[in-house]
């Protein structure tokens, strides 16, 4: 199920991860974002005023017993894993650069 709430503090947001309580009182919803870590709160403001919104979509389109009352957090996971990935694509890409590099340092010379 997609919903379009248009609100372009939340136009980047990404879903990447839901947990739902058993009993179905909470749903814990986890997101991230293209926005600056400064506008993460505006982000995570702007999703908590449309909650009441996406609750009741979540009541018309999915059968539950009972809908879950619905917390919006940033997914650290997530951002910690593209951070790594960057810095993993960085030092790859460096050590190319050098593996390639037909020019050693100079004062470097091979001994045999």
């Amino acid at each position: 199920m997609q919903i379009k709430i248009d609100d372009p503090i939340i136009a980047d947001v990404t879903i990447t991860k839901v947990e739902v309580a058993k009993d179905l009182s909470l749903a814990k919803i986890y997101f991230e974002t293209l926005q600056d870590d400064n506008d993460i709160a505006q982000v995570a403001k702007a999703l908590k005023s449309h909650a009441r919104f996406i609750r009741g979509e979540l009541a018309h389109n999915v059968s539950l017993k009972r809908v879950p009352k619905l917390s919006f957090r940033e997914d650290i996971d997530e951002k910690t894993r593209r951070h790594i990935d960057a810095i993993l694509e960085k030092i790859k890409t460096e050590q190319y650069r050098v593996d390639s590099d037909p020019n050693p340092e100079k004062g470097e010379k091979d001994e045999f």
